[in-house]
């Protein structure tokens, strides 16, 4: 099993995050994930899965600091008006209607590719 400090030297872009936030996503990939399926690639699956969810969170504290929804999707601006202010944002790029996938904007300018 991967523990916090080798959870951070695979990952030093989440050296900042709390040691006990780090050790409660990798024991919570340890038991949600398959280690039957994954085999030798739990570890790497449970590091992803601790990324993953570490990367949420901070993302849903900056928005929260800011006073904005926490959990909104991140999609393309599809119009906007300045006075008295709106916005209108393209969420169908993130949803595929009829499949179970939904695509988070980790990075920006990263469109999904739909078959």
């Amino acid at each position: 099993m991967i523990d916090a400090a080798q959870f951070i030297a695979a990952f030093p872009e989440f050296a900042s995050s709390p040691t006990t936030a780090v050790s409660f996503w990798l024991a919570q990939g340890y038991s949600q994930l398959d280690s039957f399926r994954l085999g030798a690639q739990i570890d790497y699956a449970a590091m992803l899965f601790a990324a993953h969810n570490i990367a949420l969170g901070n993302k849903a504290a900056l928005a929260s600091a800011g006073g904005l929804a926490i959990g909104g999707v991140a999609a393309p601006m599809q119009s906007k008006t300045v006075g008295p202010l709106s916005a209108a944002y393209d969420t169908a790029v993130v949803f595929r209607l009829g499949s179970r996938i939904t695509y988070y904007s980790v990075l920006p300018c990263v469109q999904p590719t739909f078959l």
